[in-house]
């Protein structure tokens, strides 16, 4: 999906979102049962709609005949209408028939029994919600099943972009009552899974000396994890938990993707079916959100506490990394690149270019990951405590040329690191003394570090510090 939109009507994304794309005639919003009223105009076209119940169950409908917006005040069947909280509604600008509703119905339905803990709607019933039943059973034109998939493949990709899941941060949690079920139970105890450990080679760095066996949860990126942090820094993520449906996000540690790919027998689509081990809960983390993440603010006790916050009062182990990496500070003066080579920004944490860099980062204190996408960049960076600004291998800087404002510190590192760039993208980490420095030199311009570098949520960096 290119040319995306995306409109935040609250001023952030867990209110009223509305996206569109020049390329799809689908156009995608969230809105909340209790801002209904006020965004009638939004929603009267035909489509299909899902109706978010507690944080783990969805309800697929369509519109039939009607728009969204009528459909869904009329009565669904069991207690859908007294638990929903928030619909999600695809609208349509081309006519669509009752027979191609009920078809992208179905495929909503597989789609939604794949991803989510929880699928409310009983017709059609889950066997029923497959390719096969629906090329068969809806009697529509080649044509018109060709139109159908684009559609669901649409909708699907829109699903993706919710900045942080189709599901608010406000959502009720799962222990009131839903037609879907009442929320997913989970069981703990025992020794952890036998699975092959993976993730980062560092351990001990984000785990107190007492936090052995506590439960963690997140709901990050519309998953339903829990596991549990035992005494030697391992992490357990537990069978029954779900996570992410969403893609993985261009900055996903290869580490995680490796994992993903490695636990496939231990995951039934987005289900975790049997405990599966990890080197720490960062590691973890990575694999549930299918993203670069810090276990210390993802995983939450179920008072809602931060494991950093429970860890921040007690003695944690140290950090290592295996491999030294590489990582070039060959910056001059007017760059204020002045690091010292070996790459030891903080704490003696060597920073190198291996696979676990991401969470060794974050799990040292650093901020991020930070992205710049300034001028057509596409850049990742963490900043250290001390001000340090490391720039990510993998990163690919502007293409275009500098501008007249470009700062002559940017242009002497541009020409110093041209050994470690290939094209646009950087092959090794580079170490600035300041975000401002790292952007000037990813956007050939003149940069405020405050404003050019966002987290995975579009917050400035200068509202994060």
């Amino acid at each position: 999906m290119t040319g995306l939109s995306l409109y935040a009507a609250d001023g952030h994304y867990d209110g009223a979102i509305f996206m569109s794309s020049h390329n799809s005639k689908i156009k995608a919003a969230r809105v909340s049962r209790d801002a209904l009223s006020d965004y009638e105009s939004a929603l009267n076209k035909p489509g299909i709609y899902l109706l978010l119940i507690n944080d783990d169950t969805v309800y697929v409908g369509q519109s039939g005949l009607d728009n969204i917006f009528r459909r869904i005040k009329n009565v669904h069947t069991g207690n859908i209408d007294a638990s929903w909280h928030t619909v999600v509604a695809f609208t349509f600008d081309d006519p669509v028939s009752s027979n191609m509703l009920l078809f992208l119905e179905n495929g909503m339905c597989e789609y939604v029994h794949k991803n989510y803990p929880h699928c409310a709607t009983s017709q059609p019933a889950k066997d029923k919600c497959n390719k096969q039943y629906r090329n068969v059973h809806y009697n529509l034109s080649i044509m018109d099943k060709q139109n159908c998939e684009k559609l669901l493949g649409e909708m699907k990709d829109y699903i993706a972009c919710f900045p942080k899941g189709i599901f608010p941060a406000s959502s009720p949690t799962s222990s009131s009552s839903g037609s879907g079920g009442s929320g997913t139970s989970f069981s703990h105890g025992g020794a952890g899974g036998s699975g092959t450990s993976g993730g980062a080679s560092g351990q001990g760095g984000d785990q107190g000396g007492n936090q052995g066996n506590n439960e963690y949860h997140t709901a990050a990126r519309s998953s339903k994890a829990e596991g549990r942090l035992l005494s030697n820094g391992h992490f357990i993520l537990s069978a029954g938990c779900f996570i992410t449906p969403l893609d993985p996000t261009p900055t996903c540690p290869t580490s995680a993707l490796t994992r993903l790919e490695m636990e496939r027998a231990k995951l039934d689509g987005n289900k975790v079916i049997a405990d599966i081990e990890f080197k720490s809960p960062s590691g973890a983390a990575c694999f549930v959100l299918k993203a670069s993440a810090n276990g210390n603010d993802v995983w939450k006790t179920a008072d809602g506490v931060k494991m950093g916050d429970l860890n921040s009062t007690s003695s944690g182990g140290s950090i290592s990394t295996s491999g030294s990496g590489n990582l070039s500070n060959a910056g001059g003066s007017d760059g204020g690149d002045d690091g010292n080579a070996n790459g030891t920004p903080i704490g003696g944490t060597p920073v190198g270019g291996n696979d676990s860099y991401d969470e060794i980062a974050i799990e040292s204190g650093a901020l991020g990951p930070l992205y710049c996408t300034g001028r057509g960049a596409n850049a990742v960076a963490y900043m250290y405590p001390d001000g340090t600004f490391i720039l990510k291998a993998g990163s690919h800087i502007t293409a275009e040329g500098p501008t007249e404002a470009c700062p002559s510190g940017a242009l002497k590192r541009l020409d110093a690191e041209k050994d470690n760039l290939r094209g646009t993208e950087v092959l090794v980490d580079l170490k600035f003394s300041s975000a401002s420095a790292a952007g000037n030199f990813v956007i050939k311009s003149s940069a405020n570090g405050n404003d050019v570098w966002k987290n995975a949520f579009g917050d400035k960096l200068g509202t994060l510090r």
